[in-house]
């Protein structure tokens, strides 16, 4: 009996822990595993599982895949009328005898946690002496009859399941790709939207020492990214920290990412998230609303008087990557009062800023309150959120737009100095500065055809001339900085009306080849040879100090070190004054 367990993930960066903990809790059986994306072909995926001439196909489902998975299972049944189709996954562990009446294609679905369901089933489709009815969290059809056994009310012990890193050949599969992890199922907190909090089940963690283990082994795994899917990662401080402690003992090259929840930080965390290296850890943490009358209707326990304050020593003594995530469309929040949320967050200056919206979900406390609330929403996954009482239609459109330019120009990271300038001088809300750069793009027809990132310094530009033109000779120079931080090449863009000259780069040329500069300033690149050197670095004067929170007008040298890359803060510096005198004198002699 051949089993073949498949995924498809939202992109090819992205893999499912959920087929590598179910082949690991069957070792006993022929488990192959199969990981596609559903931006693949219908026609490639069906193929190749097909070619697989697998006896049994199960399929992990959740609201981004459920509609392609459904159409491959009814495409697979007309070819191999013979297998047999699972489905599990958060997806289909609600409104099972409705889906089943609906797919008569499909055979058999494991509702929740699916280990030991999976394993009991497996058994059962390869002859063992065991009952259909007797599976707990099983849904099957016999004859036109759809049957739902008992749930497993206990609490399954999760932990007592066999390592899937200790089973799965990790080497190469996951070469430059996120690995996801867990070292908790549950979570403490029951947030209407979501499903983690409404198990009925405490929160249950893994011994430390299997983390520890597990951790030694995805470390090398070649993963570019290890993502904690615990969903309240810190809820128990002391254990947190231990773990955060040993991924720091193992080293650098990997980024470990965590959602958490900022009021439960505390001193001992923060003296210890000094001592992580930039690049290591990021925390996800969400706010989600900062209303309190719409954290009492979503039911939602948060002290946000105390978690702020501690967001803002994250970000200013420590190099942990900050994002942070609201989430549009929460009753009693308003167009007005989620713009006060918007502002309250962003004020904060974490490194990113996530607009979700509202998603229905099966299964969730919300949308039984659907009615409470005046909610419409789409039919099909993702549920996503079209009105309610609060925000019309309209409204919603609006901050769909306001969404798109926050990725562009702030979560982007690739305005920073221009986007801060801008709130300092012009706008004291961030909201209204989005509402008029959307109101501006809606008007340009931009929203309607694709903007690449160069065009989008161009219309910023354009923006400013037409909104604030008394800024712009100050702003010209602010958002050229910007412009050339990420501009890997060192060129200057049109809309500034100024090209470099031949004695330009001879300028550059002698700045970053000269002995004091690369003992100072470029160690790192002293082995190289010249010509590489000059094309790994740009440099350039400026009429603004980039390096002052203020801006003021002063004349500095600023050298791009592009080495650096992937760490947008440490790419660049100020040259000193005396010190770009030297250079220029021994130049001239």
């Amino acid at each position: 009996m051949k089993v073949l367990l498949a995924a498809l993930n939202a992109k090819y960066v992205h893999t499912n822990l959920a087929i590598l903990y179910l082949k690991a809790a069957a070792p006993e059986y022929n488990i192959v595993l199969q990981e596609f994306t559903i931006n693949e072909a219908e026609e490639f995926i069906l193929s190749s599982i097909y070619q697989e001439k697998a006896d049994i196909v199960a399929f992990s489902c959740y609201i981004w895949n459920i509609e392609k998975i459904l159409e491959l299972c009814s495409a697979l049944k007309k070819v191999q009328p013979k297998l047999k189709i699972i489905l599990g996954g958060p997806e289909v562990s609600y409104e099972v005898e409705e889906l089943l009446r609906k797919n008569s294609f499909v055979d058999f679905i494991i509702i929740g946690e699916g280990e030991l369901t999976f394993k009991q089933l497996l058994a059962y489709l390869a002859g063992a002496e065991v009952s259909l009815y007797d599976i707990q969290s099983l849904a099957f059809r016999e004859g036109k009859e759809v049957l739902v056994n008992r749930k497993n009310e206990g609490c399954f012990d999760w932990t007592s399941m066999p390592s899937p890193f200790a089973v799965n050949q990790l080497e190469g599969y996951y070469e430059g790709r996120s690995l996801y992890y867990e070292t908790s199922r549950g979570c403490p907190f029951t947030c209407s939207y979501c499903l983690s909090g409404h198990q009925g089940k405490p929160v249950r963690f893994l011994p430390l020492e299997r983390v520890k283990r597990e951790l030694t082994i995805i470390a090398n795994s070649g993963a570019k990214q290890i993502k904690f899917v615990d969903r309240t990662f810190n809820c128990n401080r002391q254990r947190a920290l231990e773990i955060w402690q040993y991924i720091l003992d193992l080293g650098e090259g990997i980024n470990y990412h965590f959602e958490i929840s900022a009021d439960l930080l505390d001193e001992d965390i923060l003296a210890f998230l000094k001592k992580v290296p930039e690049g290591l850890f990021n925390f996800e943490i969400g706010i989600q609303t900062t209303q309190n009358d719409t954290m009492e209707a979503i039911y939602r326990k948060s002290n946000l008087a105390k978690a702020f304050p501690l967001i803002k020593r994250l970000l200013q003594e420590t190099k942990v990557m900050v994002y942070v995530d609201l989430i549009v469309g929460l009753p009693y929040e308003t167009y007005e009062r989620f713009k006060e949320s918007f502002d309250q967050v962003l004020s904060l200056n974490p490194h990113k800023l996530h607009m979700g919206f509202l998603k229905i979900l099966k299964g969730s406390q919300i949308k039984e309150e659907v009615n409470l609330h005046g909610y419409r929403y789409y039919d099909k996954p993702p549920y996503e959120i079209l009105e309610n009482n609060f925000l019309t239609f309209g409204e919603i459109i609006v901050l769909k737009r306001i969404e798109e330019l926050l990725e562009r120009y702030y979560n982007s990271q690739k305005f920073t100095k221009s986007h801060q300038f801008l709130l300092q001088s012009t706008y004291q809300s961030p909201f209204e500065f989005y509402n008029d750069l959307s109101a501006f793009w809606l008007a340009r027809g931009l929203f309607a055809k694709a903007v690449g990132l160069n065009e989008c310094y161009e219309q910023l530009y354009t923006f400013v001339i037409k909104k604030e033109p008394a800024l712009l000779d100050k702003f010209r120079e602010i958002l050229k900085f910007d412009y050339l931080l990420s501009n890997l090449k060192g060129n200057l863009p049109s809309w500034y009306g100024y090209y470099y000259t031949k004695e330009d780069k001879e300028r550059h040329a002698q700045l970053v080849n000269h002995p004091l500069i690369i003992k100072k300033y470029l160690p790192h690149l002293k082995d190289l040879t010249r010509k590489e050197r000059i094309n790994l670095t740009h440099s350039d004067y400026f009429a603004v100090d980039i390096s002052d929170h203020y801006f003021p007008e002063k004349q500095i040298l600023v050298l791009f070190d592009y080495s650096k890359k992937g760490n947008m803060s440490n790419c660049y510096l100020v040259i000193p004054e005396e010190i770009g005198l030297i250079v220029e004198n021994s130049a001239n002699n």
